[in-house]
C-alpha cells in the first residue's frame, strides 16, 4: 500500500495528511515496543519518502527511525549488522543535533568494533576503515545493473584472498623466523576435541601451516566485508535470485543435461539445475529470516550440512563434463572408488576449471584441517553447534557462485 502511495502520491495527496502519518508513526512505535524493529525500519523508510514528497515535517519520524536502529542493535546482539545500524543512528542524531545521543552511540560503536574477533581471538583491531570501505563499496554496487552485479559477485575476487599474497606473507615470516623455525621442531594440530590430527614436521608442512594461519586471519576481514555488502545489496533488492536463475538458464553449465546408462539397458537423464535453484532460493529466504531475526538454529544446520555435501557432487559433475576421471582404481581388487571432495580438489585437473585463488578458497573452506574443513566435519558430524553461523552460509553462497559461473557448450553443440 505504501509503495502505491509513494509512486502515485499526486493521486492520493488529498488523502494523505498529518493524521495518516501520525497513525503510521504510532504503529511503528508499537513494532519497536514488541521487538520488531526491522519491520518498523522498513515501514519508516517508506513513510519518510512520502513525507519528503508531501513536504511534511519529518523530525519526529527521523527520531523514531533512530530509536528503531537502537532497538535493532539490541535485538541483533552486536552481530555484524549492528555496526550499520549504529552508524545510521549516529548520522540521524547528528542531523538532529542531539549531541548526547551521538556521544552515547559513538561509545557503543567503539565498544562493538573493539570487541571484534579475528582468528578466534579478541584483538584490538580498528575495523572502522574496513566498515566505511565496505559501506562505500556497497553504495557503488547499488548503482550498477543487476546483471553486471551478478557478474561481479561471481567473477571478481573481492571476497576471496589472493594466493600470491598469502604465499608472500608466509615467505616473509619464514625468512624472518628461520632460526626459530629450526628450534621449534614439529607443529602439532589438534581438533576441537583435543585429538592430534596433524603433525607438521617438514619445512613444506610448516610453510603450508603458516599459509593457512595467514589465510584464516585474512578470511576474517573478507567475511566481515562480505556480510556488510551482502546485507546492503539483498536488503535493497539489488542482488536478487531471479538474475541468478537467468544466468543459470542461459549461460551456466548447471543447465547441462547428463545422460548415463545403467547396466547398458536403461538410459537416465538428469540436471543439477533444479537442485541449485532450490539452494539459491533457500539462501535468500534464510537471509531475510536472519535480517528479521526469525531464523532458527535448525535452519542454519540444515542449509550448511546439505549444501556442503552437495558441493562435492557439483565438482564431480564438472569433471564428468570435461571427461576428467572421477574414480581411483584399486589394482589389488580390480575395483574403483569415487574420489571424494578431498581427491577432486587436489586433482591436477581442477586447475583447468578454477584459478589458483578459487582452488585455495575451496580447499580452505571445505577440506583443509587448518581451515574450516566443512566437508569432513559435516560428513563425520564433527561440526559443533556454536560453529554453525551465517558467516559460513554467506561463504557457501560465494562458493556456489564461483561454480555456477562456468559456461560450457550446450548438449546439442557437443
Amino acid at each position: 500500500m505504501l509503495n502505491i502511495l509513494l509512486n502515485s502520491h499526486n493521486l492520493f495527496k488529498n488523502k494523505i495528511n498529518n493524521t495518516f502519518i501520525e497513525t503510521v508513526k504510532i504503529f511503528c512505535e508499537k513494532l519497536i515496543t514488541i521487538k520488531k524493529a526491522y519491520q518498523a525500519i522498513e515501514l519508516l523508510k517508506q513513510i519518510l519518502k512520502i513525507s519528503e514528497k508531501m513536504q511534511f515535517n519529518m523530525i519526529n519520524l527521523l527520531e523514531l527511525m533512530a530509536k528503531a536502529y537502537e532497538q535493532r542493535i539490541i535485538e541483533m546482539n552486536k552481530t555484524f549488522a549492528t555496526i550499520n545500524f549504529c552508524l545510521n543512528a549516529i548520522e540521524i542524531y547528528k542531523n538532529l543535533k542531539n549531541h548526547k545521543k551521538v556521544e552515547e552511540l559513538t561509545c557503543l560503536y567503539e565498544e562493538i568494533t573493539k570487541g571484534m574477533k579475528f582468528g578466534g581471538v579478541t584483538i584490538p583491531v580498528d575495523v572502522e576503515p574496513l566498515i566505511q570501505e565496505s559501506r562505500a563499496q556497497a553504495e557503488e554496487l547499488k548503482n550498477i545493473t543487476e546483471s553486471d552485479l551478478f557478474i561481479l559477485m561471481a567473477f571478481d575476487k573481492l571476497f576471496i584472498p589472493d594466493e600470491k599474497f598469502i604465499i608472500n606473507q608466509a615467505e616473509q615470516i619464514k625468512q624472518q623466523g628461520f632460526i626459530m623455525s629450526m628450534l621449534v621442531g614439529n607443529i602439532n594440530i589438534f581438533d576441537q576435541r583435543g585429538n592430534l590430527i596433524k603433525t607438521c614436521s617438514s619445512e613444506d608442512d610448516k610453510f603450508w601451516h603458516e599459509m593457512m594461519k595467514n589465510y584464516r586471519f585474512l578470511m576474517q576481514f573478507k567475511t566481515f566485508k562480505l556480510n556488510i555488502i551482502l546485507e546492503e545489496l539483498i536488503k535493497n533488492e539489488k542482488l536478487k535470485e531471479e538474475i541468478i536463475y537467468k544466468y543459470i538458464e542461459n549461460d551456466s553449465w548447471i543447465s547441462y543435461t547428463f545422460e548415463n546408462s545403467l547396466a547398458k539397458e536403461y538410459n537416465i537423464k538428469y540436471s543439477y539445475k533444479n537442485m541449485v535453484k532450490k539452494l539459491i532460493n533457500e539462501y535468500f529466504k534464510l537471509f531475510m529470516l536472519m535480517l528479521d531475526r526469525k531464523i532458527t538454529s535448525i535452519d542454519i544446520f540444515i542449509f550448511i550440512d546439505s549444501f556442503t555435501l552437495r558441493f562435492e557432487g557439483l565438482i564431480r559433475a564438472l569433471f564428468d563434463i570435461q571427461k576428467f576421471p572421477t574414480v581411483k582404481p584399486d589394482y589389488k581388487t580390480g575395483t574403483v572408488m569415487e574420489k571424494d571432495l578431498n581427491g577432486l580438489l587436489r586433482d591436477e585437473n581442477i586447475k583447468y576449471l578454477f584459478d589458483s585463488d578459487e582452488v585455495l578458497f575451496f580447499k580452505f573452506l571445505f577440506i583443509e584441517q587448518e581451515g574450516f574443513n566443512l566437508r569432513n566435519k559435516v560428513a563425520h558430524s564433527l561440526l559443533l553447534e556454536f560453529e554453525y553461523n551465517f558467516d559460513l552460509i554467506n561463504l557457501l553462497f560465494i562458493a556456489l557462485l564461483r561454480v555456477l559461473k562456468i559456461s560450457f557448450v550446450k548438449n546439442d553443440e557437443l
